[in-house]
């Protein structure tokens, strides 16, 4: 392991969300905020040093992880994950025209978190 990321979580399954953060600590990396929804992780993001977002797709409220996505790429410039359990693949690839750094089926293992943030780490590094 290499670097100790700031990541920020955006799930509204708070279960998904604890198993995540419990991924991510046993990872070696620390969790700096987590939100349910796009309102709440608009308000927090730009206030903490956040090196990485891992945000679901469908979120509580009527903004989605897509939406999050687009304004992190306008206005933060922070890397972000999609998480999602979605199977359609126009949903997919509506979201992948926003530049994720990675997308994540749920449910994710701690292998494929891992994979996902070294590949990440691997890429910001050179």
């Amino acid at each position: 392991m290499n670097n100790k990321l700031n990541i920020y979580i955006v799930e509204d399954n708070l279960l998904i969300a604890a198993s995540l953060k419990h991924m991510l600590l046993s990872l070696g990396h620390s969790v700096c905020g987590t939100s349910v929804n796009y309102n709440k992780a608009v308000t927090e993001l730009p206030t903490l040093k956040v090196d990485l977002v891992i945000t679901d797709i469908i979120l509580e409220g009527k903004k989605t992880g897509v939406d999050l996505g687009l304004f992190i790429k306008k206005h933060l410039h922070i890397p972000f994950f999609y998480q999602s359990s979605i199977a359609s693949s126009d949903m997919i690839n509506a979201a992948m025209e926003s530049l994720p750094e990675a997308y994540l089926p749920k449910p994710v293992s701690k292998e494929i978190l891992s994979k996902a943030i070294n590949d990440f780490s691997a890429r910001q590094n050179k």
